[in-house]
This record gives C-alpha cells, sequence and structure tokens, in this order.
C-alpha cells in the first residue's frame, strides 16, 4: 500500500513537472533570466504541491527527489523536450506547429489541459498552468501571459498558526527551551528570554539573554511546535 501511495506521488509529481518545464523553457526563450527562470521554479513548486496535496498526494514524497527535484532538473535542461518546446514558444514560433513537427512528445503539452480542467473543477489555483495552456492553444501571447502572471496579487500558500502566548515555551533547534515574553502586534514580533546557569573554578552565578525574532521566524525555527515546561 506505501509503496502504490508513493507511485501515484511520483508520477503526479512528474506530470504537473512537465508542464512547468515548458513554462521556464518560455522564460529561457524570451531571455528573461535565471531570476525569473528561478521564480518560476518556485512558484509552480507552490502549484504541485497544492495540486498534489488536493489529489491525496503526500507533501514529503513532493519535496523529494522525485517531485522537487525533477522539477529543478527539468525546468533547467536544455535536452528536455518540453523544455525546449517553451523555448522555441518564447521565441516566437508558433505552438500548433511546433507539435505538429516535433518527432518527439513533449509529454507537458497534452498534460497541461488536462491539469487545468482538474484544477478548475477542484478549486485548486495554479497560474502558471493555465497560462501554459493558453499559450499551447494559442489564445495568448508571451508578453501578455508573463503581464498577468506578474499583476497577480501576492498571496500566502498556506495559514500560519497564531503566535504563542506569553508564559509559554518554545524550544529552538538543539532542544533549548525559551521562554516566550512580549508580543509587539505592531511589529509582529516576540521577545524570547531564556535563563542561563554558569559555573566558574571559583564562582557560580546566573545570567538572562534576551532574543526578538519575528513570528514567522520563531514558526520556522520550531516548526510550529510549542511545548508547557
Amino acid at each position: 500500500k506505501m509503496a502504490k501511495t508513493f507511485g501515484f506521488d511520483a508520477m503526479l509529481g512528474g506530470a504537473v513537472k512537465n508542464v512547468l518545464a515548458i513554462a521556464c523553457g518560455v522564460v529561457e526563450g524570451r531571455g528573461l533570466g535565471q531570476n525569473a527562470r528561478a521564480a518560476l521554479i518556485a512558484r509552480g513548486f507552490a502549484e504541485m504541491t497544492r495540486f498534489g496535496l488536493a489529489m491525496g498526494a503526500r507533501r514529503e514524497t513532493l519535496a523529494g527527489l522525485s517531485g522537487l527535484g525533477d522539477l529543478v532538473l527539468t525546468c533547467s535542461s536544455t535536452s528536455s523536450r518540453n523544455f525546449s518546446l517553451g523555448k522555441a514558444i518564447g521565441e516566437g514560433k508558433d505552438a500548433a506547429s511546433l507539435m505538429a513537427d516535433r518527432r518527439t512528445v513533449a509529454e507537458g503539452a497534452f498534460t497541461a489541459p488536462v491539469l487545468k480542467r482538474v484544477a478548475d473543477a477542484k478549486g485548486i489555483d495554479m497560474p502558471i498552468v493555465t497560462a501554459v495552456d493558453a499559450l499551447l492553444r494559442g489564445e495568448a501571447r508571451v508578453a501578455a501571459v508573463r503581464e498577468a502572471l506578474r499583476a497577480r496579487t501576492p498571496q500566502a500558500d498556506g495559514p500560519c498558526p497564531p503566535p504563542p502566548p506569553p508564559g509559554e515555551v518554545a524550544r529552538l533547534p538543539g532542544g533549548v527551551a525559551w521562554r516566550v515574553g512580549h508580543i509587539d502586534s505592531v511589529t509582529d514580533s516576540i521577545l524570547l528570554t531564556r535563563r542561563f546557569t554558569w559555573h566558574g573554578s571559583c564562582t557560580a552565578g546566573a545570567t538572562s539573554r534576551r532574543v526578538c525574532l519575528s513570528h514567522s521566524e520563531l514558526w520556522l525555527l520550531t516548526m510550529g511546535s510549542v511545548a508547557d515546561e
């Protein structure tokens, strides 16, 4: 059962990355640079994750070699059939003519409309997949698609848990426990304090240390885990 589950996750990630590779090829053909490609891979992985989780895939598998790893490789390889198709589209060539003349199959060209249809039916936000589908259908030009993606309103990829209340203990890497102190609602910063006991050769005493972290930084460091001491 586990093998079948991971197999489904891997196949799903492979299907989505083929469509995203076409988009990265367009970036290359258009000469938009490495920063644009890196941004597209990052946002594309967010789309892959959203789609995968909605379809019952495991986040760990999607973040592994068969998901993220394969995505980065295919979106960076000029020998990729999907990447090369996107590159030609980015250079201004007609998508329909390119697919009719190709002797090899660019799987993403057939996957894109299916992905879009399923995503629309399930209410999954996949703007890059939608853009690739529009380019392949000849319904949009590269410049228009680029501007539409750039004009999207930034939004969070998922809910962020509320900050821990004062008095609880946040455990940072290494198992060190810090007491949550004042929470500044204006700057969204959290003051952490810890009392250290030290012993010297002739003396002993204690001191305290204060660290100020943002809510998101604390959440990342503790992976959302706050425990009572």
